[in-house]
């Protein structure tokens, strides 16, 4: 039984040092995160290029809190 599936919208055609990447980040946070402004740096680590959002609303949207408010 499944407790949880993530997706990971990527190109046709990925590279195994990108999918490396994808998959380090995603498994170095599985216990969640203490605030959204935690998952805002670790996404802003993962993606320095980036720019910062004004708002922490979008990514309010695209998480989960679950019932250890991580």
């Amino acid at each position: 039984m499944a407790l949880a599936l993530v997706l990971v919208d990527v190109v046709i055609a990925v590279e195994p040092a990108a999918v490396g990447r994808i998959r380090a980040f995603m498994t170095a946070h599985l216990d969640g995160f203490a605030s959204l402004e935690e998952a805002a740096d670790a996404v802003a680590a993962y993606n320095p290029n980036r720019p910062s959002p004004r708002s922490l609303a979008g990514l309010r949207k695209n998480l989960r809190l679950r019932s250890d408010d991580r």
